[in-house]
Parts: structure tokens; sequence; C-alpha cells
């Protein structure tokens, strides 16, 4: 190797807690090319790095005796029926909520009515201090759920995540990547505790294969 050629190195890093991180930084060292004199840089780690949850094995618990644990959301196309929105009213019920634009537009939505279902594992994080005894119950909940989410994407299943004002779905690797993403970022809030979406998984349902440190 000359003087002017570039080598590019794997670089595993292991941070202790979730969330935005910036200004890493690696002190790298080489004896090259004679191994008698240690040439040492440090070097800056790219620009802004989003660390996930931590991710354990897990159980999930079953919810009724049929094993519903999914979000039953309507969507427009295929069989021509009719697919409309309106606002929430006191009474409808709440498995139609449309949970998406709610999240999108601040206030519930439901579907009038429905061209067809598709059943999708859903898992719900309540964000709200007065939900949780401390922050450290708060971080189990988050790799619960993280770690459920991952379990469930990973048998090829459809996933979901709820948070108050955030909703996304799907199968792709990128929604797991979105999910996990927001789920390293998301951070206590003000707001009274609110229930997440029928038939969905809470931290509560969730429980680690090994004791976890």
């Amino acid at each position: 190797m000359n003087a002017h050629a570039a080598l590019e190195l794997p670089l595993t890093l292991t941070l202790p807690t979730r969330g935005r991180v910036a200004g890493l930084r690696a002190d790298i060292a080489s004896t090259f090319p004679f191994g008698i004199v240690e040439m040492r840089r440090d070097v800056a780690v790219g620009s802004e790095l989003i660390v996930y949850p931590q991710v354990h094995p897990v159980l999930l618990q079953q919810q009724d005796e049929e094993g519903e644990h999914r979000l039953e959301r309507a969507r427009a196309g295929g069989d021509g029926d009719f697919f409309s929105l309106r606002r929430y009213h006191e009474g409808d019920d709440s498995r139609h909520i449309d949970w998406k634009v709610t999240a999108r537009r601040g206030d519930p939505y439901v579907v009038e009515q429905e061209a067809r279902y598709q059943q999708e594992s859903v898992f719900y994080l309540d964000t709200a201090r007065r939900a949780w005894p401390d922050g450290q119950a708060y971080e189990l909940g988050v790799s619960k759920i993280a770690s459920a989410l991952t379990s469930v994407f990973g048998s090829g299943e459809a996933i979901g995540l709820a948070l108050p004002g955030s909703f996304l779905d799907g199968r792709e690797h990128r929604v797991w990547q979105q999910a996990m993403e927001l789920l390293a970022l998301a951070e206590f809030t003000e707001d009274p505790p609110r229930p997440g979406p029928l038939h969905s998984f809470t931290h509560e349902a969730v429980s680690f294969v090994n004791e976890v440190p």
C-alpha cells in the first residue's frame, strides 16, 4: 500500500444509552509499515448517530383466547367500496380510528366505511411521564417494545408502532428502521396518559426470555 492509498476499516461502537449522539471520535493506531513505531490519529466518527434501544429475545403474552393483537385498519381501493374519513364522535367504535390521520391532524378521525382490512401486530408506547413510575421503568419499557417489534418483524409479519401523535406500519425494512428511530428518540411528555389502539401490545405484554441487567 502506498502513501496515497485509502483504507476503509469496520468500526463497532457500543453506546450506553439510546438517542441522538454527535461529536464521537475514535483513536486510530497503526505500526504500519515496519511494526516499530506506532502512529496514532484522532478522527471524527460521522456527523451524527441515532442509537437504537437495546433489543433482547422476548415472549409476547396473548391478549385474548384467540391471540388477537392486531389493529384492523381500513384502506381504500381494491373492492370498490366507498371510503371516507370524519372526526371521531363520542360513542364511535375506536377500532375504526385511522391512527395515521389522527397523528397527522392532531384530532381523532374514523373510517366512515371500511373498504378492506389489513391485520398487523401493533405496539403502543405511552410517553406520558405520569404513565411511568420513573425513568428507569420507562427505558425498560422502550427496550421491551423495541425488542418485541423487532422479533415480530424478523418473523416476516407486518408491524405497527403507535406513540401519542405518531403512527406507522408496514412490513418493509424501512418501516422497522423508522420505528426504531422513533423509539430511539422518544422522550417523556407532560401530556396525560392515553390508551393505545385496540388490541395493541404495551410493554406489560412483553417479557424478556432471559434476565436483563
